[in-house]
């Protein structure tokens, strides 16, 4: 009797998340209240799809009524080009949003960011990270520390970063500092206690620092760099 209750429960779960066009499998899935709460309860080789989004975990629960996915253990969401992987992560399917929390790393087409959490909304294409924020541009020409930050575009090439709580900026290029020398990697530093940058097709075009500002800078003669 057992198992037949639990076969009839795929199949009314099977034919539900169709008709909400989400796809979802796992070794073990189950309907179920806990404390009065319907819940979706997925465990081991847990795989959701959603159009353009893909979401794989070891366990995840929805919350019915919330409309709420909570995520557990080596989390994995892919979003278009986007890829978010940490511990555990909430995903807020009304406002196609999430919170990650725990060793999350945010892969983009030109950088990776890391932090202790982070908030990040499909629809309006921004993020607000938090805690031990180290953000590295793929091509190596730039890293940024924080605390606190939030990046959000004006239009579909200008984008602005808001850093703050003891925010560096470290700008990297390659020079030589004699003519027949070898190019060097040099690093320049912009720190402030808060940073706003805009950004055209990732190239800063303004930048304001509060707070206790300070830069430093490796100056090279034209000529020398020229060769």
């Amino acid at each position: 009797m057992v198992a037949k209750e639990y076969i009839i429960s795929l199949i009314i779960l099977c034919s539900t998340l169709v008709c909400q066009d989400w796809d979802y499998s796992a070794d073990i899935a189950e309907i179920k209240t806990v404390d009065g709460v319907k819940i979706k309860n997925f465990q081991g080789n847990v795989l959701i799809n959603h159009d353009d989004l893909q979401l794989n975990t070891v366990q995840a629960i929805e919350y019915i009524k919330k409309n709420e996915l909570h995520l557990y253990g080596d989390v994995k969401m892919i979003d278009g080009d986007n890829i978010i992987e940490c511990d555990t992560l909430v995903y807020f399917k009304d406002t196609e949003s999430c919170f990650a929390r725990s060793n999350v790393s945010l892969f983009q087409e030109d950088r990776k960011i890391m932090s202790d959490t982070l908030f990040y909304w499909d629809s309006r294409d921004s993020i607000e990270a938090q805690g031990n924020i180290k953000l590295i541009q793929l091509n190596n020409d730039r890293k940024i520390l924080a605390n606190r930050m939030s990046i959000y575009r004006l239009d579909s090439l200008t984008q602005a970063l808001k850093l703050s709580n003891s925010a560096q900026l470290f700008s990297i290029s390659n020079s030589k500092i004699s003519e027949d020398g070898p190019f060097r990697s040099f690093e320049n530093k912009m720190q402030g206690e808060n940073i706003n940058l805009i950004m055209y097709n990732d190239t800063i075009k303004s930048m304001d620092m509060y707070g206790m500002a300070m830069t430093d800078y490796h100056v090279i003669k034209d000529s020398i760099l020229m060769g």
